[in-house]
């Protein structure tokens, strides 16, 4: 019997504030095993009041469906707190997704 592999070991989540928007890198895998991983920073990040949530997918190697939610859900609740969620940098592999969903406008995400 295999075990899956510890989420952190998966997918690194970097947290910093610029100005009044926090900002979480991602690195790694964002699946539906490290979805909650970032769903908590997101929270973490707008308990802090920020006027945005900036994820920067540059390094995202993989994104599924959990990702996608994950984000979209995030959005929603930033909106609610009066603030925008928006990916930047997206990686290959992810804006690929993006544009394949016909997300890309949604997420809005800035180069």
């Amino acid at each position: 019997m295999t075990s899956m592999a510890d989420p952190a070991e998966l997918l690194a989540v970097a947290t910093r504030q610029e100005e009044d928007r926090a900002v979480l890198v991602l690195d790694g895998e964002f699946d539906m095993h490290t979805a909650p991983t970032v769903a908590d920073s997101i929270t973490e990040a707008l308990a802090t009041g920020p006027s945005a949530v900036e994820v920067d997918t540059a390094d995202i190697s993989f994104i599924d469906s959990a990702g996608l939610v994950t984000l979209l859900i995030g959005q929603r609740r930033a909106r609610a707190a009066g603030a925008e969620l928006y990916v930047s940098r997206p990686s290959k592999p992810f804006d690929r997704v993006l544009k394949m969903t016909g997300l890309e406008d949604l997420l809005a995400h800035r180069a």
